[in-house]
């Protein structure tokens, strides 16, 4: 059996959408803290009114029982939302009641995925959610005496993504303890938590290569240049990346796919004449098993 009491008195009665903005994430001086039940749980509430008075509960409002306890049994989200105690029609104190789920997901539709453009601290993650929900971000070295880095979020749709920059971090320094990247979110019933631990040489993703360039010489010999994307650090022979590409002749129809390179070029010899070829380019790290970037835009050969 869990108790609740509440120990902070309020001024006036408070709406639901304000509490959800303040109570638990620490922005109003006057509020309690929202009270996180696990599903199935009993608690019970206490009022702290003074003795030998008469006490009553609301939820949300609607008249509950008198006494100065209120117990719940088999918490759902039913129950959840604003608890408060009267006194001679006076509201003494309260709190706001969300239930936690561990074998349900009530608020997040997908999980949390990042994702680094290059090796300069900067990442950013995503993810979804069923419906509108207040949040508080935070990541940590996995390390004793870590600090937590708390980030301000807000967002009332349910596509997320937040960039953060990684203090301290050194691209030429070996990477020992992942970052934990936690995602707490709260709506008028639920609340839930979920966290993705992050090695920055697995979620180096980079760009694709751009100014592609694709020039047909006698209709059969196809060159293809490109560059690194603008956004990959930089000395490129300390950071190097390799590409693959794909090429699609309109005379053979077929999509031609596998073609590793190292360098910023590439000579191929079609064998057989075409009046056109288009190209598309992707690009990843080198040295680490981390994942391959988008696919650049088809580009159309110029005919010389």
């Amino acid at each position: 059996m869990q108790v609740f009491r509440s120990l902070w008195f309020a001024k006036s009665m408070l709406t639901g959408e304000l509490l959800l903005a303040a109570l638990y994430f620490g922005h109003c001086a006057v509020c309690n803290p929202v009270s996180i039940v696990e599903r199935a749980a009993d608690l019970t509430l206490i009022c702290e009114a003074p003795a030998l008075t008469e006490v009553t509960w609301k939820l949300n409002g609607i008249a509950l029982q008198s006494g100065r306890q209120h117990t719940l049994r088999n918490v759902d989200q039913p129950d959840a939302g604003n608890y408060t105690c009267w006194q001679s029609g006076i509201m003494v104190n309260h709190t706001y009641l969300v239930v936690s789920e561990k074998d349900r997901s009530p608020i997040f539709s997908s999980a949390i995925h990042c994702r680094a453009r290059t090796f300069d601290g900067n990442i950013t993650c995503s993810w979804q959610t069923r419906g509108a929900a207040t949040f508080k971000l935070k990541y940590y070295r996995r390390i004793p005496d870590s600090s937590n880095h708390v980030m301000d979020y807000s967002n009332s749709g349910t596509n997320h993504s937040y960039t953060f920059s990684v203090k301290n971090y050194s691209p030429y320094v070996e990477e020992y303890n992942p970052i934990i990247f936690v995602v707490e979110a709260i709506n008028s019933v639920a609340y839930q938590k979920q966290q993705v631990v992050l090695h920055m040489e697995n979620i180096i993703i980079p760009d694709p290569p751009q100014n592609i360039t694709v020039t047909l010489e006698a209709r059969k010999i196809l060159n293809v240049s490109w560059l690194y994307p603008c956004t990959w650090i930089e000395p490129y022979s300390y950071f190097p990346l390799q590409f693959q590409m794909e090429y699609k002749s309109k005379k053979r129809g077929r999509t031609v796919t596998g073609v590793l390179i190292d360098g910023l070029s590439k000579v191929i010899n079609l064998h057989s004449r075409t009046k056109n070829c288009r190209v598309r380019i992707k690009a990843k790290d080198m040295f680490l098993n981390s994942p391959w970037s988008e696919w650049s835009e088809w580009t159309n050969s110029i005919y010389v």
